[in-house]
C-alpha cells in the first residue's frame, strides 16, 4: 500500500493535492488510486471529508467516457445499497490491508532479531577463535622453550630474569662460542684434506 494523499476541494470545484502542492484533475485522483495511493479528498472550507462524493464523481466521468468496466448491474447495486456493498468491499480490503501490515510488521521483528542474533553468534564466534588462537600460541611458546631447555640448559622465550642467573647464561654463551670455534676449526681441516 502506498502512502495517504490528503486533497482540499474549493469552492470552484479544483482539487489541491498537498502531498505534491499542486493542482490535480479527478483523472489524476483515479490515477493515484489505482496507483495504490490512500486517498482522503476534504472540503477546503468546512473540512469535512467528501471522498465519497468525489469517488462517485470519477465513477460518473470514468461512465461517461466509456473508460469504466463497471456493469450495469453493480452501479444500479451501489445506488440500490447507498454505497453500502462499497463500504463493505471497502472494509474487508481495509481489514485485509491491515492483517497484511500487522504480518510484515511481525516478519520485520523476527527478520531482526534473527539479524541481531546472527551478531551474537558471530561475535561469539570471534571470541571464541581468539581465545584458541592466544592459546595454542602459550602452548607453542612453552614448548619452543621447553625444547631449548633441553637443548641449551636454559629457557630462552619467556624466561623471567629471576629464572636464570646472570652468570650461568654468560657461561654458557662462552662454553657455545668455544665450541662453535672448534666445529669452525674442524670443517677448515676438513676441507684442507
Amino acid at each position: 500500500m502506498s502512502e495517504g494523499r490528503v486533497i482540499k476541494r474549493y469552492s470552484n470545484r479544483k482539487l489541491y493535492d498537498l502531498k505534491e502542492s499542486r493542482y490535480v484533475t479527478l483523472q489524476e485522483v483515479a490515477e493515484f488510486l489505482q496507483a495504490g495511493d490512500e486517498v482522503q479528498i476534504l472540503d477546503n472550507k468546512t473540512g469535512e471529508d467528501i471522498t465519497s462524493v468525489t469517488l462517485a464523481q470519477i465513477l460518473y466521468e470514468q461512465e461517461k467516457l466509456n473508460r469504466s468496466n463497471l456493469p450495469l448491474s453493480t452501479l444500479k447495486g451501489i445506488v440500490r445499497s447507498s454505497g453500502e456493498i462499497l463500504h463493505k468491499k471497502l472494509a474487508n480490503v481495509t481489514a485485509l490491508a491491515d492483517e497484511a501490515e500487522k504480518k510484515m510488521a511481525s516478519f520485520k521483528e523476527q527478520a531482526e532479531r534473527k539479524v541481531e542474533k546472527m551478531g551474537e553468534d558471530a561475535r561469539s564466534v570471534v571470541v571464541g577463535v581468539s581465545q584458541a588462537t592466544q592459546s595454542a600460541l602459550d602452548e607453542l611458546t612453552k614448548a619452543v622453550d621447553d625444547r631449548f631447555k633441553q637443548l641449551i640448559g636454559f629457557p630462552i622465550l619467556g624466561a623471567s630474569q629471576k629464572e636464570v642467573e646472570p652468570t650461568t647464561i654468560s657461561d654458557r654463551l662462552v662454553g657455545l662460542e668455544k665450541r662453535i670455534k672448534e666445529l669452525e676449526a674442524r670443517i677448515a681441516e676438513l676441507e684442507k684434506k
